[in-house]
């Protein structure tokens, strides 16, 4: 009979979004037997539609914003190992999307945290960007922060997973997670089932239904949110700017990445009518760039409830872990080690305790 140890070995990361590409990626690093599925492909949900601004730039929570700051050092380092693979710009953001007092109290915060983040004025703005059209009278300077395009960084994590050992399954549904006597013992797919000791859901907003298969609950509030993606443009952008209603990026490749603020991810807008206000907004902005879209994207963010990443074991369900989050991206490498050392080494990280699934059954 397998040790214990050898059983948990065997691992089925059922999502291959940055998360569930990360935390297999560390696990097959560990020399884990890994198999990665996905109903689509590699990035096809929430990641390959998100913004991908890789932020500490929640200050409401202390131990939310301090893993998100760690997660940027575990960028970092990651990057390091994949040698240049995840394909990230450290360019720094300029941030507006508040004013007033408003600004005045983030700033503060960002101070007191300990967070490096330098309030700047409307000239040093333009010193900055002098392309941006209508800058601010004011705009945090956040140095440290950096863009990455979620769908690159998901392949070289995926690339790297199969490297050492990793096997890819694309295109099969999860109908349910199997279980006897009360511990995962595999997956039902639409290929047929699949053997597996445990089961890591990173399936973002499809997780839900995952995990109602074997009596969860993970109660989930999505939104929508649209981007735009420009043809590729002469380079335009030094910094991602975080706006009053829009975010803007700009690709290695000349592509600028137009995000929405505006419309506060409400169900109830046509996103036909966001797309074209975005489009007028950009332009405003960048009034000496030819904007024009290549494509629009309309994504789903998978966000708990309340709002925090689900992180770490079910107690009723032996051999079963998730980790579901808004903010995937930014999360993905400090969340993809230590997913991978809790279910290799049996350990607990006190850092994800506020995370833990168990919280929304408590309050049942």
């Amino acid at each position: 009979m397998a040790k214990e140890s050898e059983m948990k070995e065997n691992t089925t990361v059922i999502g291959a979004g940055i998360v569930g590409a990360s935390i297999a990626y560390h696990l097959a690093k560990r020399g884990a037997d890994v198999t990665i599925i996905d109903r689509t492909g590699i990035a096809a949900g929430a990641t390959g539609k998100s913004f991908a601004w890789i932020n500490a730039h929640h200050t409401e929570n202390e131990a939310y914003h301090r893993l998100r700051y760690q997660s940027i050092a575990e960028f970092h380092r990651l990057d390091r190992e994949l040698e240049g693979g995840l394909g990230l710009s450290w360019c720094g953001a300029l941030s507006f999307d508040v004013l007033g007092e408003a600004f005045d109290r983030r700033a503060e915060r960002f101070r007191a945290l300990g967070y490096p983040a330098d309030v700047i004025s409307h000239n040093r703005f333009n010193e900055l960007e002098p392309r941006y059209g209508h800058p601010p009278g004011r705009a945090l300077h956040l140095s440290l922060e950096a863009a990455v395009n979620p769908a690159h960084a998901s392949e070289a994590l995926i690339e790297g997973a199969v490297r050492n050992g990793a096997r890819t399954m694309f295109g099969a549904e999860i109908m349910a997670v199997l279980k006897d006597g009360g511990r995962v013992t595999g997956v039902e797919t639409s290929y047929g089932s699949l053997a597996t000791s445990q089961v890591v859901v990173a399936a973002g907003t499809g997780a839900e239904a995952i995990l109602e298969s074997v009596d969860v609950s993970l109660p989930m509030a999505n939104r929508p949110g649209v981007m735009l993606h420009s043809r590729p443009v002469p380079k335009v952008l030094n910094h991602l700017i975080w706006g009053d209603r829009i975010h803007l990026k700009q690709q290695p490749d000349g592509r600028l990445v137009i995000g929405e603020i505006f419309s506060d991810g409400r169900n109830d807008l046509d996103p036909g009518m966001i797309a074209e206000q975005m489009l007028v907004d950009a332009r405003r902005h960048l009034p000496d760039v030819d904007v024009q879209i290549d494509r629009t994207t309309i994504g789903l963010r998978p966000i708990p409830k309340d709002g925090m990443p689900v992180i770490g074991t079910v107690s009723s369900v032996p051999g079963l872990y998730v980790a579901v989050m808004h903010s995937g991206v930014t999360l993905a490498p400090i969340v993809g080690r230590m997913a991978a050392d809790e279910l290799l080494d049996d350990i607990t990280f006190p850092t994800l305790n506020p995370y833990r699934p168990e919280r929304f059954s408590r309050k049942a």
